[in-house]
């Protein structure tokens, strides 16, 4: 049987009811909460001798309600990356998500906090005491950002499409940005014509209001968990793509604006604009995992 057989999480060679080894990994199945309903992959390495109790276990939490591998495998691959760091990691279906099932009549953020109780439970009684990387893009890294200002066994964060308030300097450089653009100006004429045609129609069908899908932290969730880092001399990596440019057009405006004393020293922000939210392209995806390594081997490692 393959390690994910439902979810399409196969790896090299089967060994086994519910696990499977490759060259640097073994995947198996991992259950938590009461009922063992939640489910999950744990990806070790297969070189026990490269594994260190030193190091945190990676927790990678699903994007809205993606699967666990999703998307575009990304999760697969930078799990399978940290295992040949010796890190062990986890990918997990939340409540509502993936494989695992809904949680009724309990508000999100008590959901979350739910599994998240049950899931550290599972790797302590697994792995022993252990600190822990929590990693997410968009719901993900929110999540993250909610579930670290509280537990202090919380040392690393890899936040994908945080949320980040903009600074003083945020529109300046966005105006800047447009009007930089070539494109900008090819598409100025449809885009007036298109203003235009919605003003004619204005009153006659009002469009649905979109919804925010997002239980995003509040701004103190988000100053309190950097300053949690901060205190726990931990390390943050914050990687934005293009969908954060409403809000966020420059390495370093995190830092900037929650101004807290030695956040710069522990926090690693990244703007790749032109880089899509899931990461479809292959190119793409490699480079973030080699971005991910790169800060775990120059800070989570030099610890």
């Amino acid at each position: 049987m393959r390690a994910d057989a439902a979810g399409g999480d196969s790896a090299a060679t089967s060994t086994g009811l519910g696990k499977a080894v490759a060259a640097d990994f073994e995947e198996s199945i991992f259950r938590y909460g009461k009922d063992q309903s939640g489910i999950g992959i744990l990806t070790t390495p297969a070189d026990t001798e490269r594994s260190s109790e030193t190091l945190p276990i990676a927790v990678i939490f699903n994007s809205g309600l993606l699967h666990r591998s999703e998307p575009y495998r990304l999760n697969v691959l930078i799990a399978r990356r940290l295992a040949g760091l010796g890190v062990t990691t986890l990918r997990v279906d939340l409540a509502g998500k993936g494989d695992t099932p809904t949680r009724e009549g309990v508000a999100n953020r008590e959901s979350v906090a739910i599994d998240w109780a049950d899931i550290s439970h599972e790797l302590t009684r697994l792995f022993g005491e252990r600190t822990f990387l929590l990693m997410g893009i968009c719901s993900g890294a929110d999540n993250a950002i909610k579930l670290a200002v509280s537990d202090e066994q919380v040392v690393g964060l890899v936040l994908m499409d945080p949320i980040c308030p903009a600074d003083s300097g945020y529109a300046k450089r966005k105006l800047a940005l447009k009007l930089g653009n070539a494109g900008f100006w090819r598409r100025l004429p449809r885009r007036a014509v298109r203003e235009f045609s919605s003003f004619l129609a204005f009153g006659k069908s009002a469009p649905e209001e979109k919804q925010d899908l997002r239980d995003a932290p509040r701004p103190d969730e988000l100053v309190a968990c950097m300053q949690a880092m901060v205190e726990r001399d931990g390390n943050v990596l914050a990687v934005f793509s293009s969908t954060a440019e409403s809000y966020y057009n420059v390495e370093g405006q995190m830092t900037s604006v929650l101004a807290i004393d030695g956040l710069d020293n522990i926090c690693r922000e990244v703007w790749w604009p032109h880089v899509t939210h899931i990461y479809p392209i292959q190119q793409h995806r490699n480079r973030l995992a080699d971005q991910i390594e790169e800060w775990f081997r120059e800070g989570v490692v030099r610890q």
